[in-house]
């Protein structure tokens, strides 16, 4: 699945109406999994030796290709996709308007 289609896919779920259990986590590792491959796709057709290193060099990377303050608010949504997916995820439930800023992150790599 593409950085593209997994966006739709976020973006579909994210307007959706239906709000079953634990929809929030579920689309949290979704926007996380947008981002990481909108990163990998962005980087790859400006640099493609950033491939095959680790994510965290990617996201410094992005500083050349977006600029300093477009490649902060990326590895920022990161970082907070990671938080709440690995660390606090039990105590915090992101709201719509956050998993939205998050995802219009991914969306502006593209």
């Amino acid at each position: 699945m593409t950085a593209t289609q997994r966006i739709a896919l976020a973006r579909r779920e994210l307007e959706s109406s239906v709000r079953d259990v634990g929809w929030e986590r579920r689309l949290v590792l979704l926007v996380r999994q947008a981002l990481e491959h909108a990163v990998a796709e962005h980087l790859a057709a400006r640099m493609p030796s950033a491939e095959r290193a680790s994510f965290s060099f990617q996201l410094i990377a992005l500083r050349t290709t977006l600029g300093i303050d477009h490649a902060r608010r990326v590895a920022w949504s990161w970082d907070s996709l990671s938080l709440v997916c690995h660390h606090k995820g039990y105590a915090f439930t992101p709201r719509s308007n956050e998993l939205d800023a998050w995802l219009e992150e991914a969306e502006g790599l593209l």
